[in-house]
């Protein structure tokens, strides 16, 4: 039986193309970071291998037998290949490919994620989406989801989570509603206005508020409306039903153009926490 080249075989095949490239045992030896005296083994076990000389050697220069020179041939092809297949290889690892199934929270994927899905995709043409915008927390496993972008407080679970970024989470009320309701000066006056309560939150009604990194107060407030939807909430306040408090992205362009007001600057929610899972 005819067995194929050893791994040492196609070591010594590539100290042989460099000993011909460069020149001289010695050029080989410094373009490879070995001693000359292993150029010179490795090029004598192979010719040990094959039974024929490769190499006619002198004092000043090296030249290529017959032999050699269709050895040679044969090791650059195959030493070419072996790059070529190394190359494809590392390619396909940095290459997204199949389909991609993701959710992202509503309003935070369409100003933060969607920008740069096209990006992607013409990055990895062989890779498809499947996108999922709501707040709600899916099922991952029972959807089969392969990325999530989720924040604030992760359920318990053996998922991966790696922490993206920290956002803030405001106070905020229409022009229209603060012109009908006095504007609240503290935390305490909150308490005698409704509040629009988003659902998706541990204890929706039972509300944290923080000044800096040493003041916090938590407080219960009375929901007018509770909702699984930010961009929901956001609407409301719009329409003057109450305060609500939400991560800054629902909210910044109504607040920019005058839509929403942001209510005690000073106070927040805790910062909530962006995770890819």
């Amino acid at each position: 039986m005819t067995m194929g080249p050893h791994v040492d075989d196609l070591h010594r095949m590539a100290v042989f193309a460099r000993v011909v490239d460069d020149g001289s045992f010695s050029g080989a030896a410094r373009s490879l970071g070995i001693a000359k005296s292993a150029v010179s083994r490795h090029v004598g076990l192979l010719e040990q291998g094959l039974g024929v000389r490769l190499l006619n050697r002198t004092t000043r220069k090296l030249h290529l037998t017959e032999a050699g020179e269709s050895f040679y041939q044969s090791c650059r092809l195959i030493l070419d290949e072996a790059e070529e297949a190394v190359r494809r290889a590392r390619d396909l690892q940095d290459e997204m490919i199949g389909t991609l199934n993701m959710t992202v929270p509503a309003a935070f994927g369409r100003r933060y994620v969607l920008p740069h899905l096209a990006t992607l995709l013409e990055a990895h043409p062989r890779l498809d989406l499947r996108l999922h915008f709501q707040d709600a927390y899916l099922d991952l496993v029972a959807r089969g989801i392969d990325l999530a972008i989720r924040i604030g407080q992760l359920p318990d679970s053996s998922l991966v989570a790696r922490t993206l970024s920290t956002v803030d989470v405001i106070l905020c009320a229409s022009p229209a509603y603060l012109a009908r309701r006095q504007m609240p000066t503290s935390p305490q006056d909150l308490l005698d206005h409704p509040w629009l309560l988003y659902s998706l939150r541990h204890q929706p009604s039972r509300i944290t508020l923080q000044r800096g990194e040493e003041e916090e107060i938590t407080m219960n407030v009375s929901g007018r409306v509770v909702a699984d939807d930010g961009l929901a909430l956001a609407a409301f306040m719009h329409a003057g039903a109450g305060i609500g408090m939400l991560p800054v992205w629902y909210v910044a362009d109504d607040i920019k153009a005058g839509r929403l007001v942001h209510i005690l600057p000073e106070w927040g929610g805790p910062p909530a926490r962006v995770y890819a899972v």
